[in-house]
């Protein structure tokens, strides 16, 4: 948790559980793991996703993932 104001209420989850049942939303993805990449990417199919990470360039991620987030970057996805 971020101890921000509002991360407590019912809109906050902390798993992507069915991505595809989640529409015309405005979504902030934290984080620039593995899990947070495909979570973002996933969401962006029908939504406006935001990546929020606190680094410049991603450090740890799969040879897979790091090329889908920079192909979502490029083509505006996210």
């Amino acid at each position: 948790k971020l101890g921000v104001p509002g991360e407590h209420l019912e809109k906050v989850a902390y798993r992507c559980l069915e991505p595809e049942r989640i529409l015309n939303r405005k979504i902030v993805v934290v984080g620039g793991g593995d899990s947070a990449i495909e979570s973002a990417i996933l969401l962006a199919q029908g939504n406006k996703v935001t990546l929020s990470y606190r680094s410049e360039k991603f450090s740890r991620l799969k040879p897979k993932n790091e090329s889908s987030i920079q192909n979502a970057i490029k083509t505006k996805l996210l």
